[in-house]
């Protein structure tokens, strides 16, 4: 498997839901934007896998992560695609340690879109997430 170092971290990554049956994974992107994913912008990116070093579960992230795919464009891509159970429960960690012991108005929830949009899609039956990287080039 591929390494968090393989990836641009200074890119957005877009987040996609999926429903897994073992056999094969479906998208719940749909045309209508009914479903949708989640682009997360560089820094909210950065910040992620600072945390997820800092909690040494940078794993989740790693123990998927391959070049499987690529966007329209040709744009390499390494994909991860963590359960979304166990992937959502350490968002709702890091947000958790920054409401600890009591909420700052100075700073909002650093991952509250995600945790949200990890909750819908939860709801609509996925349990997985397919977080797409733009792909380092040597």
């Amino acid at each position: 498997m591929a390494k968090i170092t393989d990836v641009k971290l200074d890119q957005p990554v877009e987040f996609i839901p999926y429903v897994n049956t073992g056999a094969h994974s479906s998208c719940l992107v749909d045309e209508s934007k009914e479903i949708d994913s989640l682009i997360m912008s560089p820094d909210k990116v950065q910040f992620l896998i600072n945390e997820l070093t800092e909690l040494d579960k940078l794993d989740i992230l790693e123990e998927t992560l391959q070049g499987i795919s690529c966007r329209h464009d040709g744009t390499p891509l390494k994909t991860a695609f963590p359960d979304l159970i166990e992937f959502k429960v350490i968002i709702q960690h890091i947000n958790h340690i920054y409401t600890y012991p009591v909420p700052s108005s100075l700073y909002a929830l650093p991952l509250k879109e995600l945790a949200d949009k990890l909750s819908q899609w939860e709801k609509l039956g996925a349990n997985e997430i397919n977080i797409e990287f733009e792909e380092k080039q040597r």
